[in-house]
């Protein structure tokens, strides 16, 4: 995506009628829920958890005194993770891995070892 947007800038062709980047994501509304912090690294705006000011920033906009600086997993770690005991449930927002993953085996059988699923899904 940076890419892109910077090919569009190089080339003259942001800012004007017609023109611009327009991604088309893999799944649906991946964008917009990334862009709303349903990353398990990041806040709404792509803010990072990981950046001290940024969980302040968030913590007192929440009304709590602190926030964890730990992040949450990605999908592509589940598998390993629910095999070993580390995850024990997982929420599923907006999507299907059993449709969409590139190790369709690995994501059930993790689906299989959690204790509790919940889906979702919005419209």
């Amino acid at each position: 995506m940076r890419s892109l947007t910077s090919l569009a800038i190089l080339t003259g062709n942001l800012g004007k009628p017609s023109v611009g980047v327009n991604p088309v994501r893999g799944q649906n509304n991946v964008q917009g829920a990334c862009d709303m912090g349903a990353l398990p690294d990041t806040y709404p705006g792509y803010q990072y958890v990981k950046f001290p000011e940024n969980r302040e920033k968030f913590a007192k906009a929440r009304g709590v005194e602190s926030l964890p600086a730990h992040t949450g997993y990605r999908i592509s770690e589940l598998p390993h993770r629910a095999a070993h005991g580390e995850v024990r449930a997982a929420y599923i927002m907006g999507e299907d891995p059993l449709q969409t993953d590139a190790e369709l085996s690995a994501v059930r059988k993790a689906f299989d070892d959690l204790e509790l699923v919940i889906v979702g899904t919005f419209s």
